[in-house]
């Protein structure tokens, strides 16, 4: 009789479990969302607002440069080839962890299991973001104190809440799993 009580506490200790990793999954499967829309706005804001800044976050001085000293059709043609690039990589980032985000979202809701596919997709982003916080840290400190470094930090700071909701994501996609096998 005991042995029978033990058993049904643990099975119910492992219920709890798994109900706790699927809403930690859903709410991680949220902040990638966020995070991507975050990023969308952030972009289209700092090219409207501050061109100045953009170019300086993106290194593309010398793009700049070469659309200043072409002619009215090269320039037109680099500016708007550039435009388009920056589009479409914002659409992709945006596409990516739009997937990532609902497909956890629904497995954390007791749907469908995430697939392979989209736990690589969110390995790639998470492998994307830690680029990004380290190169953005090196960046904050080789430039030295200068009017941009405020701009650096906080989107440092962005960047790595991105990656830290992005692994939480595959950290309770992963024990959740192991938490079904047990069952």
């Amino acid at each position: 009789m005991e042995e029978r009580m033990t058993s049904k506490k643990g099975s119910e200790n492992i219920n709890t479990q798994i109900r706790k990793q699927e809403n930690s999954l859903a709410i991680s499967g949220l902040a990638v969302i966020a995070f991507g829309i975050w990023t969308v706005i952030k972009t289209g804001l700092m090219l409207l607002i501050s061109p100045e800044e953009f170019n300086a976050q993106f290194d593309i001085d010398e793009l700049t440069q070469e659309i200043a000293e072409a002619d009215d059709i090269t320039a037109g043609i680099l500016t708007g080839a550039a435009a388009a690039g920056i589009i479409i990589a914002m659409a992709i980032d945006l596409f990516i962890r739009l997937k990532v985000g609902m497909a956890a979202r629904k497995e954390g809701m007791g749907g469908k299991k995430m697939g392979k596919g989209k736990i690589v997709l969110a390995v790639i982003l998470s492998l994307i973001l830690m680029t990004s916080v380290v190169g953005g840290t090196m960046e904050i400190i080789n430039s030295g104190l200068d009017d941009s470094m405020d701009t650096r930090m906080i989107a440092v700071l962005i960047d790595l809440t991105a990656l830290s909701a992005c692994v939480h994501l595959l950290y309770s996609a992963r024990r959740l799993r192991k938490l079904r096998k047990e069952i």
